[in-house]
């Protein structure tokens, strides 16, 4: 479904799908008020896609006629690896913020890129590595929010958890923890944070179970 709202942008400049039976799995996707089928999914996924979309539709014209589709598909789904890739990254950076050595960092970081179901949904087009994405950026603006008081950090706390609504609206569930953890007064997620001269203290192996 995502993959055919990317191609519809590019090529019709609609968000409309093709019909049942055409290329689609057998089940009828909803119509709207004009008639047409439209997916149920978010966009941000879809509409991020469109640069590959178009780059790899070019290079695809350099393959036999019967696999351009094939080529094109193929290379827009990459999408998740790109967004898999800057997901650990941002993982890293942020357990580095938490006060993590660089190696303690880099071990976690590739710990949640190879040893989690992340590796599984970077070889996908599922909107769940996208929405993970976003959520991972909220609760690190959350927590430099809480840490420096800055309002840029909430500001980037609402962005994200926009985007991930967007991507997908199950991301509903995570506004009241956030949004309770954003408040100085009220022990959150990473009301940890409150006590780091106490955490400080303990010996480094923990402190990997305060991530």
């Amino acid at each position: 479904m995502l993959y055919y709202v990317t191609e519809g942008i590019v090529e019709r400049g609609s968000m409309a799908i093709p019909p049942a039976g055409s290329d689609l799995p057998r089940w009828s996707p909803p119509t709207g008020v004009d008639g047409q089928p439209y997916a149920i999914t978010g966009l941000p996924q879809s509409e991020l896609a469109i640069p590959l979309y178009l780059v790899w539709r070019i290079v695809a014209n350099l393959f036999p006629a019967p696999f351009h589709d094939y080529w094109t598909r193929f290379f827009v789904c990459t999408l998740n690896s790109f967004v898999t890739s800057a997901m650990v990254a941002v993982f890293y950076l942020f357990a580095l913020r938490i006060g993590f050595r660089q190696k303690t960092a880099l071990y976690l970081a590739a710990s949640r890129g190879l040893s989690t179901i992340v590796a599984v949904y970077a070889r996908t087009f599922y909107s769940e590595a996208l929405l993970t994405f976003w959520l991972l950026l909220a609760a690190a603006a959350t927590f430099l929010y809480k840490v420096e008081g800055q309002a840029r950090w909430a500001l980037g706390t609402g962005l994200a958890l926009g985007l991930a609504v967007a991507t997908k609206i199950a991301a509903l569930i995570v506004l009241p923890p956030l949004f309770f953890t954003s408040e100085r007064k009220v022990h959150g997620l990473y009301s940890c944070m409150d006590r780091r001269p106490q955490l400080a203290q303990r010996p480094r192996r923990w402190r990997m179970f305060d991530l």
